[in-house]
């Protein structure tokens, strides 16, 4: 992953990261969830993420509160997310 490069994380950064390139895009609050973390913990690591360059934050209303959604910055991770879907719909067109 393009995050490992030249850039020392935590493990506990690197497990953040990991969820949100896996499910995003997570609020910070879904994400402390699942994660089983403190939410002031995952939002500082979050922020610094957001500094490094990692994941990019986007403000949100969600049943009329604001949210925080936390969205993946790793351009390999998209890009092979994206040859997942032309594979998939070109098995759909074969079959």
């Amino acid at each position: 992953m393009s995050y490992m490069t030249k850039v020392k994380l935590t493990r506990k950064q690197r497990e953040l990261l990991a969820r949100a390139e896996l499910q995003e895009p997570q609020t910070i609050y879904a994400l402390a969830n699942m994660l089983g973390r403190p939410y002031r913990r995952v939002y500082d690591h979050v922020q610094q993420l957001a500094v490094m360059g990692l994941v990019s934050l986007k403000q949100k209303k969600i049943n009329n509160r604001n949210a925080t959604l936390v969205i993946s910055n790793d351009i390999y991770y998209q890009r092979l997310l994206r040859l997942d879907d032309m594979y998939a719909a070109h098995l759909e067109l074969n079959a």
